[in-house]
């Protein structure tokens, strides 16, 4: 089960060797083509690296001793010092390529990377500002697979958005609702300065072909939003509901040996935590009369006394309930399961679909429950 907890976690060593490569960004400007346009000059770039930097190391976890965070800083500073000038300058477009090449964490941790991908955004904000900021984002050029970067200015419209029939769109406006009705618009231009996660349905670029104005297909979208000199910056990764599930419910459970019982809901709905933007998501869904079902978030207790649940009223009740008196099973490794039963006591049918973790006799779940009368 470490391991497991443990996968969330950073390499330290890799990101010292990011940090020490920022350098060579400056080596790709000088061997550049000689016909490059004109774009930004040396103390341009380097406020783009530094940014990016700072940004990597913000959240960086202590390094073991031998390496401290200061060390480690000190040896960025001697590398950026070292930096020869870029001839012939670049682009905007050009160094964003690069600096993703050379900085950006790796796909593999999506959150990660979409955090990268608005530090980025801002960071071009800054070196260049608004114009060609705006310019760079509101092209096809600016889209990474499934990542891109939309920008909303200081009267709530957007200023910056792939697909620009969505220009000057108000996000106060109800046209800002998934297809599931979820109105996440004002979510998004909550975002403070630190920066908050939104979830909510969206089409998934990185599934079409937006060359030929195919826009993907729906799905689960988890944005980052960080609210910058009076605009919002975002961007966001998708995820399928079963991968959002295991997620989740891995989290309560470091949150749980971290924290305990009593700070697994502090500890999940810091606007920093992943899965905070799903709050919204869950209540809507549960209060439409329109969509069956329920989505839910359990720990029960060794005796199957459910302790914690998204809705409060349940807590108290017993594990079984949730699934109708049908068998279920879980352990430490985390496992899916479906049931369908007729409850005995309401004579309705429930079906489940639930994933769960066994830490120390307590099971951590979340999924899904539908009941409906026979």
């Amino acid at each position: 089960m470490t391991a497991t907890l443990s996968r969330s976690v950073w390499s330290k060593a890799r990101r010292a060797l990011l940090l020490l490569l920022a350098p060579l960004l400056f080596v790709a400007c000088a061997d550049d083509d000689e016909e490059a346009p004109a774009g930004l000059s040396r103390a341009d770039v380097e406020g783009i690296v530094e940014a990016d930097i700072e940004a990597a190391m913000a959240d960086m976890p202590e390094a073991d001793p031998g390496l401290s965070s200061a060390e480690v800083q000190e040896i960025v500073d001697e590398a950026i010092a070292s930096i020869p000038d870029p001839e012939p300058e670049v682009t905007a477009a050009q160094v964003a390529q690069i600096v993703r090449g050379i900085a950006a964490p790796s796909k593999s941790d999506p959150s990660a990377y979409t955090k990268f991908f608005v530090d980025s955004a801002i960071a071009m904000y800054e070196a260049l500002g608004r114009d060609a900021t705006l310019d760079y984002y509101n092209s096809l050029a600016s889209v990474d697979g499934p990542w891109y970067v939309f920008i909303i200015g200081p009267d709530d419209t957007v200023v910056a958005h792939y697909d620009n029939e969505r220009l000057g769109r108000n996000a106060n406006d109800p046209i800002y609702s998934d297809i599931h009705g979820y109105f996440y618009g004002p979510e998004l231009l909550s975002a403070s300065e630190e920066g908050k996660w939104v979830a909510y349905t969206f089409q998934n670029p990185g599934s079409g072909d937006i060359s030929t104005g195919d826009y993907g297909e729906y799905e689960i979208k988890n944005s980052w939003v960080v609210h910058h000199d009076g605009m919002v910056f975002g961007s966001g990764w998708y995820i399928t509901a079963e991968e959002i599930t295991e997620a989740f419910v891995w989290a309560a459970a470091e949150a749980f040996i971290d924290f305990g019982i009593a700070g697994v809901p502090e500890a999940l709905s810091r606007p920093d935590q992943v899965f905070a933007g799903g709050a919204g998501v869950i209540e809507y869904y549960n209060n439409n009369v329109d969509i069956g079902g329920e989505l839910l978030a359990f720990t029960a207790a060794p005796d199957g006394t459910i302790v914690l649940h998204s809705d409060i009223s349940k807590v108290g009740t017993h594990i079984d309930q949730i699934f109708g008196g049908a068998e279920y099973s879980f352990s430490s490794e985390g496992d899916w399961a479906e049931t369908e039963a007729v409850d005995p006591q309401s004579q309705n049918l429930v079906q489940t679909r639930i994933y769960a973790v066994e830490h120390d006799g307590y099971t951590i779940a979340s999924g899904w429950r539908n009941e409906e009368p026979q």
